[in-house]
């Protein structure tokens, strides 16, 4: 974030940002690519999590990323190990 900028107005705008959204992908799209103004990152990816699975969802400066490729599949090898939750009963 540039020094000059106020946090709270740079979380405005990113707010306003995902609301504009047409649809769930460019929801991801605006997501990983406006919050580096926020907080710098080289490179930024999204996945679901839910059920344990890590489900790819995008990566910052790409439009379109193959699902299958080397990369992501190491992301998504990353991200299962990380996600994974251990239930306890009472």
């Amino acid at each position: 974030m540039p020094p000059a900028q106020n946090p709270a107005a740079v979380l405005q705008q990113l707010s306003l940002e995902a609301l504009s959204a047409k649809d769930r992908q460019q929801l991801i799209f605006r997501v990983l690519n406006r919050t580096v103004v926020f907080c710098r990152y080289n490179r930024a990816v999204i996945f679901d999590i839910r059920r344990n699975k890590a489900r790819f969802l995008g990566v910052s400066g790409k439009a379109a990323v193959d699902g299958y490729s080397e990369i992501v599949e190491k992301w998504s090898t990353i991200v299962s190990s990380l996600s994974i939750r251990e239930t306890h009963t009472l």
